[in-house]
């Protein structure tokens, strides 16, 4: 069974994307690096090479996404949610409250 991943799509608040990617790649990666079914994850943000007005451009620029052990999705949902009241509280300042989430699982196997 090949691994599932959980997607975090968000934006920091008007004029704080440096406090947000500060907050999120130094702290937040780690804390959630950090539980059981959480194999590892990484952040991305969105390229110019979508800015084409005909192609579906998302609201927000950033996505963070989490490899979760296969299996466990139920798992890393409730061990994300006791985590959140310890997560820094800054984040209410800097980041919109427009977050999207996705949980995905893989139904092929990765093909080089």
């Amino acid at each position: 069974m090949s691994d599932s991943y959980f997607m975090v799509h968000s934006n920091p608040a008007e004029g704080k994307d440096e406090e947000f990617n500060d907050w999120y790649n130094t702290v937040h990666l780690a804390e959630m690096a950090a539980l059981p079914s959480v194999t590892s994850c990484q952040r991305y943000r969105m390229t110019t090479a979508q800015s084409n007005p005909d192609m579906f451009i998302p609201a927000q620029k950033y996505v963070a996404i989490y490899k979760i052990i296969a299996g466990e999705e139920a798992e890393f949902l409730e061990q994300m949610q006791n985590a959140l009241p310890s997560c820094d509280p800054r984040i209410a300042l800097i980041a919109r409250t427009s977050v999207m989430t996705f949980m995905m699982e893989a139904i092929s196997e990765e093909v080089s």
